[in-house]
């Protein structure tokens, strides 16, 4: 799940729903073991919902709402907006699985009675929407060459290592200069619930990542990828990157362009390649072939190329 910054309107809300928010995140991270960044996102949905709550509130002149007070009004408003602003079914089936996650937690602990969210539902999403979005080659062609072309030096080192490893946007932030291994061509990477795997990296962007990025890192124990103050990059700065590389290359606005797509994207291509799904399960930190298998979908190329070699009629 993507980590993104609290909006800044979100200061005018409650206490009592900031502190809530809080021991709810608290929960998620400590009890059931959820990743800094799904953590992130849960709380961004909820600053998002509760800010829109207040704005509509203040507008219509009626007393803000608590979080005993909240209605499935107020929840199917919030809904109508994300579909007037074009958000994604699948993304307003997560801020709805946000929501009912929240509220039932409040109503485990005793802060309501009732849940508002008993009577929404999510969003029937179809099989296509499903599908992982990906880049084409020749668009990742156009992204890493335009940063290549501007000298973005260590941006171009990472879009190419987040394309060669398919890791994570967390995955690549925590990666360390004692995690390469130089001699193999791999990279050690630590992924969701702490599980460890080895990643191969290919000699191109390991020769520039040697020539471009190891000669300022001092220390083993350093981030590969660093801010202007020496500290690992966080994965809100990387998201930025992407966006402005999307627009910089005028990719339609519903274009998506995201560390995820282009993880996605190089799966895909491996897919289409015929990397078994078994390795791409592994290369990518699947605890589920499930989770793999929808590359297999996305592989509509090999899949009709598979039928006319092997169907009796279409070989006649």
């Amino acid at each position: 799940m993507r980590a993104t910054s609290v909006p800044p309107e979100n200061t005018g809300i409650l206490a009592e729903i900031r502190d809530a928010i809080d021991e709810f995140a608290v929960t998620k991270r400590l009890e059931e073991g959820r990743s800094e960044n799904t953590v992130n996102a849960y709380k961004y949905d909820l600053h998002m919902f509760f800010s829109f709550v207040e704005r509509i509130a203040i507008e219509t002149r009626v007393p803000v709402p608590t979080i005993a007070t909240i209605k499935v009004a107020h929840v199917k408003r919030f809904l109508l907006s994300l579909d007037e602003r074009q958000y994604t079914k699948a993304g307003i089936a997560r801020k709805i699985a946000t929501l009912k996650s929240f509220f039932g937690y409040c109503r485990f602990v005793g802060r309501i009675q009732a849940n508002p969210m008993d009577q929404v539902k999510s969003p029937r999403i179809s099989s296509a929407e499903h599908l992982p979005k990906f880049l084409t080659q020749e668009e990742i062609e156009r992204v890493l060459e335009f940063a290549r072309q501007r000298k973005w030096v260590q941006e171009y080192v990472l879009l190419r290592f987040m394309y060669a490893t398919m890791c994570r946007v967390s995955e690549v932030c925590g990666v360390r200069i004692r995690d390469l291994d130089l001699d193999r061509g791999t990279v050690h990477v630590r992924g969701k619930g702490n599980k460890e795997r080895w990643v191969p990296v290919d000699g191109k962007t390991m020769a520039l990542i040697q020539k471009l990025i190891l000669p300022y890192r001092h220390v083993p124990d350093e981030p590969l990828f660093t801010n202007k103050r020496g500290a690992a990059m966080r994965p809100r700065v990387v998201e930025a990157l992407f966006q402005r590389v999307k627009e910089a290359l005028s990719f339609p606005v519903d274009k998506k362009m995201t560390p995820h797509v282009f993880r996605h994207t190089g799966a895909t291509m491996l897919r289409r390649n015929g990397m078994d799904i078994s390795e791409l399960q592994d290369l990518l930190g699947h605890a589920s072939p499930n989770t793999t298998r929808i590359y297999a979908k996305n592989d509509i190329e090999g899949l009709n190329a598979s039928y006319k070699r092997m169907h009796p009629l279409a070989k006649e």
